[in-house]
């Protein structure tokens, strides 16, 4: 929970676990925004704590969505020292925040706290980081023409069809037809031995939906079936809108 004048109002003690930080520490130091948002995204997310002025009602709502890029424990620990920190491509993590911004109180207008959860984006080339009871993953196994031989049974949540419907059948046929150009270079970077590539693309569910994938994708030469012949999987996550421009405009984030 963070307020329009830019401070932190609470933060649950899990924040360790995702970008190291101390609940205890943060509050007790009254931490603002530019000690937990990347300087390249204050005023991105600044913007994303106002309301209107001709919005109408003080205890309604404004949901906000969106992807901001969170600092690591140790460079807010230089940035309390009053250090400036090296640069590092690893320095901060991208973060999906969903929830909505409220008024604090009828007698305060100007006043407006961001409520929030917050979701990191995991990167499917870090094993870690792949959960098997994660439900927004789906994996599929193909020939070197992309014809399927095998998916996981997730997959039906999300594309629509059981993992016998879609045997032999072409991954192109389920591909936005505006993102084919993308994945065939995905296809040709990872057949020609590339090691692990990763595009995000639009895909087409059984009832003629779109949905936002990050497909990591490898090949692998042996596999339970056929040891002598290689196949390439393909690990799927499954990303809100969002998710999907932030990979497009900053690409992958290790």
């Amino acid at each position: 929970m963070v307020s329009s004048a830019e401070k932190l109002l609470y933060v649950s003690e899990n924040i360790t676990d995702y970008l190291g930080h101390s609940m205890v520490e943060l509050i007790s130091k009254g931490a603002f925004l530019k000690d937990l948002v990347d300087e390249e995204d204050l005023h991105f997310v600044w913007n994303q704590l106002q309301i209107p002025a001709n919005y109408d009602g003080f205890y309604k709502s404004n949901e906000r969505r969106f992807v901001c890029r969170m600092l690591k424990s140790q460079c807010f620990k230089r940035r309390l020292l009053d250090c400036v920190a090296e640069h590092s491509e690893n320095r901060s993590t991208p973060i999906y925040v969903k929830g909505k911004v409220y008024h604090l109180s009828p007698e305060d207008s100007q006043t407006t706290v961001l409520l929030a959860l917050c979701y990191p984006l995991l990167e499917p080339s870090i094993p870690k980081n792949i959960d098997k009871q994660d439900t927004i993953w789906f994996t599929t196994i193909h020939d070197l023409n992309l014809r399927i031989k095998a998916a996981s049974e997730s997959i039906k949540f999300f594309i629509g069809f059981t993992q016998s419907q879609l045997l032999h059948r072409s991954w192109y046929q389920f591909v936005h037809h505006n993102d084919l150009q993308e994945a065939v270079s995905l296809h040709c970077r990872v057949r020609s031995g590339g090691g692990q590539c990763t595009a995000v693309l639009r895909m087409l569910t059984r009832d003629g939906c779109v949905i936002n994938v990050k497909t990591n994708a490898d090949l692998i030469h042996q596999d339970d079936v056929d040891p002598y012949s290689p196949v390439i999987h393909f690990s799927n996550r499954v990303l809100s809108n969002e998710e999907a421009d932030y990979y497009r405009v900053y690409g992958n984030v290790q």
